[in-house]
C-alpha cells in the first residue's frame, strides 16, 4: 500500500472519531497543554591542524499544542486520541565540519500515519518556519474479566533505572531530551493479564512501518511482586534481534535499590546474517535513591554497555554497528556514573540538576534545571546542558575523531513555558 493511502486511512478514521465522539458527549472528556521551548544550540569548536574551527550558534524556538480526547461509553471501553501540532523557528546556518547527532536511533513502529511535515509543502528544506504534526495516540482500551487489551496507537515503555533504561528500546528518551513528558506511541496490539494483587502478565505484538514479521517486534513481560521485591521478567524480539531483560526494584532502610539489565541476541532470527558480524551484547544499570527530607532528594546510578568502546577513537566507526541503529543505544562508552539531586528551596520554585560522568574517556555533562510554578497548571523553567571534555579533531588522515564523548556535545540553554488545560 503506498504512503499517501494510508496516511489518508488515518486521516479518515481520525475525522471520524472526532466527528462522532461530540455526538455522544456523555463520557467524553478533553485535556491537553501548550508548550513552547527556546533552544540555544553553542556546538563545540573543531580541531583542524593546530587551528581551532568555530561553528555558529543555533537556535531554536519549538511551540507544542496537544490536545487530548477520551471517550469511555461503558465500564469496558474507553477510546483515547492525542494530536500534536509543533510550528517551529530554526535559525538555518551552514554548517561546517562534523556534528555529532545524539540521542536514541530508535526505529520507527508505526505501520501508517500522518505527514509529519503540514507546512511548508513540499521539499522545501530551507525554510526557517515549519509545522509538524504527530497523531501521537489513537487506541482502543477493552476491559475483560480476566485481562485488559489495547488497540492502536499507545505508549509501550519498561524499565526502573533513573538516568539509563536497558530494557526500553521500542521508544525511549535520551539522558538529554528536555521534554520527557509524551513518549512516542507505537502501534501495537497489548493484551494485559493481571495474575495478583500486583502481579501481572503483558503480552503484545508492535507493528513497524512495512508491517512485516522481520521488522516488527514482540514481547512477553511478566511481573510479581516477591518478598517485597517488584520483579519482573521481558523477552522482546525486535528488528531480528532478541532481547532478554530483567528488572528489580525495592525499598530498604528508606533508600530505593533498583536493577535493571538487558542482553541482546545481535540478529539471532536473521539466518543469513553473517555469524562474523553478530555482536551480541550487555546493557546495565544499578542505582540508588533517597529522600534526605521533604524539600531534598537524590539519586545515583552506575551504567554499563558491553556495546559501547574503551577507546574514544572507535566511537565513530562502533556506532554503525546494529545496538546503535536498531537496539536504541546511544551512549558510546562503556561505563558511566550519573547522579542528581533536586531541592525545594520554595513549594513553588524546585531545582534540579544531574551529572553524567563517561568513566571510559573522563568527559562529562551537566545540568541544572530552576522551575517557577506561576499558578496552577502553569510553569516556567530554565535550564542548560553543559558540556567538559576533549573535543573533536579533525586528524591527518582526513577523518573526524572524538577524543571525548560529551566533550564533542554542544552546550545548549533552555527555557520552557507550558500551560496545561
Amino acid at each position: 500500500m503506498r504512503s499517501d493511502k494510508k496516511s489518508n486511512i488515518v486521516v479518515f478514521l481520525l475525522v471520524v472519531f472526532l466527528t462522532t465522539m461530540p455526538l455522544l458527549s456523555s463520557g467524553l472528556s478533553f485535556s491537553g497543554y501548550y508548550k513552547s521551548f527556546f533552544n540555544l544550540l553553542i556546538p563545540k569548536s573543531i580541531k583542524i591542524g593546530d587551528e581551532n574551527r568555530d561553528i555558529p550558534d543555533l537556535g531554536m524556538f519549538l511551540s507544542k499544542i496537544r490536545i487530548k480526547m477520551s471517550y469511555s461509553p461503558t465500564d469496558w471501553l474507553s477510546l483515547k486520541a492525542e494530536y500534536e501540532v509543533s510550528p517551529t523557528v530554526l535559525d538555518l546556518k551552514e554548517l561546517s565540519g562534523f556534528q555529532l547527532v545524539t540521542g536514541a536511533n530508535s526505529p520507527k513502529y508505526r505501520i501508517v500515519d500522518l505527514p509529519k511535515k503540514m507546512y511548508p509543502n513540499g521539499n522545501d528544506s530551507k525554510s526557517d518556519f515549519f509545522i509538524n504534526q504527530n497523531l501521537d495516540r489513537f487506541y482502543a482500551s477493552i476491559s475483560f474479566n480476566f485481562a485488559d487489551v489495547y488497540i492502536g496507537r499507545q505508549v509501550i515503555s519498561w524499565g526502573s533505572a533513573y538516568v539509563i533504561n536497558p530494557t526500553d528500546i521500542i521508544s525511549p528518551f535520551s539522558f538529554n531530551d528536555i521534554d520527557k513528558e509524551q513518549k512516542s506511541g507505537v502501534d501495537a496490539i497489548r493484551v494485559r493479564i493481571p495474575l495478583g494483587t500486583m502481579d501481572e502478565l503483558d503480552i503484545g505484538y508492535i507493528f513497524d512501518e512495512e508491517s512485516g514479521l522481520n521488522e516488527s517486534a514482540f514481547f512477553i513481560r511478566g511481573k510479581i511482586n516477591f518478598l517485597n521485591n517488584d520483579v519482573s521478567v521481558l523477552v522482546l524480539g525486535f528488528k531480528q534481534n532478541l532481547l532478554v531483560g530483567f528488572d528489580l526494584s525495592r525499598s530498604f532502610g528508606g533508600a530505593g535499590f533498583r536493577f535493571e539489565s538487558a542482553y541482546v541476541f545481535d540478529k539471532i532470527m536473521d539466518k543469513a546474517y553473517p555469524k562474523e558480524l553478530k555482536e551480541n551484547y550487555l546493557r546495565l544499570s544499578v542505582g540508588l535513591d533517597y529522600r534526605f527530607s521533604e524539600s531534598v532528594y537524590g539519586y545515583a546510578e552506575y551504567h554499563f554497555s558491553s556495546s559501547g568502546r574503551n577507546n574514544s577513537s572507535k566511537y565513530l566507526s562502533n556506532s554503525k554497528s546494529n545496538a546503535y541503529l536498531t537496539g536504541s543505544v546511544y551512549l558510546l562508552g562503556k561505563h558511566y556514573i550519573s547522579a542528581g539531586i533536586s531541592y525545594r528551596f520554595h513549594p513553588l520554585i524546585p531545582i534540579s540538576g544531574f551529572v553524567i560522568y563517561n568513566i571510559t574517556d573522563g568527559s562529562i555533562m551537566i545540568s541544572p534545571t530552576l522551575e517557577y510554578n506561576i499558578s496552577e497548571n502553569i510553569y516556567l523553567s530554565l535550564g542548560g546542558f553543559v558540556s567538559m571534555g576533549e573535543g573533536i579533531e579533525y586528524n591527518e588522515k582526513g577523518k573526524f575523531i572524538l577524543k571525548s564523548e560529551f566533550g564533542s556535545y554542544p552546550d545548549y540553554i533552555f527555557t520552557s513555558f507550558r500551560i496545561y488545560f
